[in-house]
């Protein structure tokens, strides 16, 4: 599921000025970094993308879970991890 998120999310940020290699193009934006980020958060986006409880500073997609839901969300993995050993 968050593959197809951040995939999604990818291709929307893909086609926004604010991607840097569409700022670099389109409005000469310079930077030292070499990854894929969002301009106006400075985020990397490969990350960010696939941060459920995250959302885009431009509106473009939203959060999918609070911040709370991804905590119980971890919980219950650590705890499955832990069963398993």
């Amino acid at each position: 599921m968050i593959e197809q998120v951040s995939e999604e999310r990818l291709n929307i940020c893909s086609t926004c000025s604010f991607q840097s290699e569409n700022a670099k193009a389109e409005l000469g934006y310079k930077t030292f970094r070499f990854d894929l980020h969002c301009t106006s958060c400075g985020c990397p986006l490969k990350k960010k993308t696939k941060s459920l409880s995250s959302e885009c500073p431009q509106g473009k997609w939203k959060a999918i879970s609070t911040d709370e839901e991804r905590y119980k969300i971890e919980q219950i993995i650590n705890n499955e991890k832990n069963n398993e050993l």
